[in-house]
């Protein structure tokens, strides 16, 4: 057996790795960070990648992808 190319391309985990996207703007502002994120996780390869999004509080109106990824946010920090 040949030993493997040095430029040969890397193997394929076995098992996704994790990501968490964590999103921390405030204000209900669906904005620029957050779209981007929203855009790119469609197109991570579920082969490869186990996608999570953390959101610092409910953003009004986001409809928020749920197929192959999973969202939460934290419940809310109670006044002292």
């Amino acid at each position: 057996m040949q030993p493997a190319r040095k430029d040969a391309p890397p193997k394929l985990a076995t098992v996704p790795r994790k990501v968490l996207f964590v999103e921390g703007s405030a204000g209900g502002v669906v904005g620029g960070s957050l779209t981007g994120i929203l855009e790119l996780l469609p197109y991570l390869d579920r082969r490869r990648y186990e996608p999570a999004l953390v959101l610092s509080e409910q953003k009004p109106g986001l409809d928020l992808p749920t197929r192959g990824s999973t969202s939460w946010r934290p419940a809310p920090t109670p006044a002292p």
